[in-house]
Order: C-alpha cells, then sequence, then structure tokens
C-alpha cells in the first residue's frame, strides 16, 4: 500500500474516532451467557454523536490536577506516580484503574483532603 493511501486512511480513522463524521456502519457484538456472540448492526449517528462527547469530556486527572492547581511534576509526586504515567491519563492514552481511579475521584470531590495529606507526607 503507498504511503499516501496510508495516510489518508490514517486521517479517516481519526475522523471517525473523534467523532467529525460518522462510520458507514457499527457492529456492536456482545457474548452471551451460552458462550456465542451476538452482532446487532447501531446507528451510526449515534455512534458519532457519542465520540464526540468522549472526545470533549476532560480527562479525569487533569480536571483533579487543576483543581489542585499544582504542576504535572507536583501532582505525580502527591499521587506517587510517574510524570509519563499522568501525561497518559491526561492525554486519554491511557485509563487509571483501581485505586488510582479511585483516588482521582475522592480528590474531584475533596481537593483539600488531598492537599491536606500531601502535605502531610512532604513534612515527614
Amino acid at each position: 500500500m503507498k504511503k499516501e493511501r496510508i495516510k489518508e486512511l490514517h486521517e479517516q480513522i481519526q475522523a471517525v474516532e473523534t467523532g467529525q463524521v460518522a462510520p458507514g456502519r457499527v457492529w456492536r457484538v456482545t457474548r452471551r451467557a451460552d458462550g456465542t456472540y451476538e452482532r446487532v448492526l447501531e446507528d451510526s449517528e449515534v455512534y458519532r454523536q457519542e465520540r464526540v462527547a468522549k472526545t470533549q469530556e476532560e480527562a479525569l486527572a487533569l480536571t483533579v490536577r487543576r483543581k489542585l492547581g499544582v504542576s504535572q511534576n507536583e501532582f505525580a509526586s502527591m499521587f506517587g506516580i510517574s510524570a509519563g504515567t499522568l501525561r497518559g491519563w491526561e492525554q486519554k492514552r491511557r485509563r487509571p484503574n483501581g485505586a488510582a481511579e479511585l483516588l482521582l475521584r475522592v480528590a474531584e470531590k475533596h481537593p483539600e483532603i488531598v492537599r491536606e495529606v500531601a502535605g502531610e507526607t512532604v513534612m515527614r
């Protein structure tokens, strides 16, 4: 395949992923209890609108960091993660899971507690 065609296909994929255009078809596949699969044709426009909403939604880590008013390095230090991990979360390349996601949700609702606990940790 020529480089130009690959680039064109990549741009089309990005347009669908960001909700700029609706895909031709969208199949939702679910696994039944008996182990078989069910495939259902979904509405392409509904899929596009879901993608737009997902793209516009700010990453949870970015929201929390802004509420705390700290730099990426400070935030990473507070949460005991690398700055690279934080960048991945903020750019939505990765998602925090398990305890990290729970801690971010608590920090979103109660940033003052995170500041207080992080301050105690620094003073030790």
